[in-house]
């Protein structure tokens, strides 16, 4: 596979997937649209292995690679459902930009590894005063907002984590279409119990975009956008990856203003600006170095 469609893939499926997750509750709970759109994952997922009769390998290391993806899903995927509740779906792509803050704490305190220059010390700065900017506006609008920001956020950071626990322990050879089924094996009983216990209700008339929505999250988010992400991940590492983050939010912010009719408040536009440019910052030492290295092998 080509790692530069891959990386275009998840670019396209990560700044449509929020508005999704907003839609795939519409008419039940965010308990029920998440765990059946694993469970669509997951036989999809199936059905591929063994259309391309790809095997699932089952040993003591593959299944580090699988917990280490499956409880990173899990956790994560709990935290963005239910934030979606009470944040816009462009909020939701912009708080994901704190993916290579999260990346770069966590690889400083897990593995020694200081990433922080001056730019990048700044950069996360004006991510955090971005943060400031939106969550004082989130106390204008009531708890359920903070609420929802603050499980989005949570949600980024154990992604931000599950990144690297998955680099620590992948396989070499396992393919990433057996990584996201065996991922989809250990979340699923998890997302069921956890819709059963405490929900356990089935939409008996849910509408037709948020079945349409379900089965694309299903399709794309749950399996080929993980397979793709995972590909990636694989032959570029997580602070490249984390390069997804400049693109993804602006995309997601127009898609939910035009496709949702979502409205975000001019203190929360200022607060994305400082986040954004914080990111740019971030990453700026990182895209420059690509760029000098491609011009030296052109």
């Amino acid at each position: 596979m080509s790692v530069p469609f891959a990386y275009l893939g998840v670019i396209l499926i990560w700044s449509t997937t929020p508005l999704a997750v907003k839609w795939s509750s519409v008419g039940g709970s965010f308990l029920f649209g998440v765990a059946s759109r694993n469970v669509v994952g997951l036989l999809l997922g199936m059905a591929l292995l063994l259309a391309l009769r790809i095997p699932l390998t089952i040993n003591k290391h593959a299944w580090r690679a699988y917990v280490s993806v499956g409880v990173t899903l899990y956790l994560g995927l709990m935290g963005v459902y239910f934030g979606a509740q009470f944040v816009p779906s462009g909020l939701i792509s912009v708080l994901y930009g704190w993916t290579p803050f999260f990346i770069a704490v966590f690889a400083l305190l897990w593995f020694g590894e200081n990433n922080f220059s001056v730019g990048k010390s700044f950069g996360m700065l004006l991510g955090i005063s971005g943060l400031v900017v939106i969550f004082s506006d989130s106390l204008q609008l009531g708890e359920s907002a903070l609420l929802g920001i603050t499980a989005v956020l949570l949600s980024v950071a154990v992604h931000a984590f599950g990144s690297l626990w998955f680099k620590r322990v992948h396989v070499e050879g396992l393919s990433a279409m057996a990584v996201t089924v065996g991922g989809l094996w250990v979340s699923l009983p998890l997302f069921l119990l956890s819709w059963w216990l405490l929900d356990g209700s089935v939409p008996s008339e849910p509408p037709s975009r948020t079945i349409a929505a379900i089965v694309y999250l299903g399709v794309f988010g749950s399996v080929l956008g993980a397979m793709l992400y995972f590909y990636a991940l694989h032959h570029l590492g997580a602070m490249s990856m984390s390069l997804l983050t400049l693109i993804t939010p602006v995309a997601a912010l127009v898609l939910g203003v035009v496709a949702n009719d979502e409205h975000i408040s001019t203190d929360t536009l200022y607060g994305v600006a400082l986040i954004l440019w914080g990111l740019v910052m971030f990453q700026f030492e990182g895209i420059r170095r690509r760029w000098s290295l491609y011009r030296m092998r052109a």
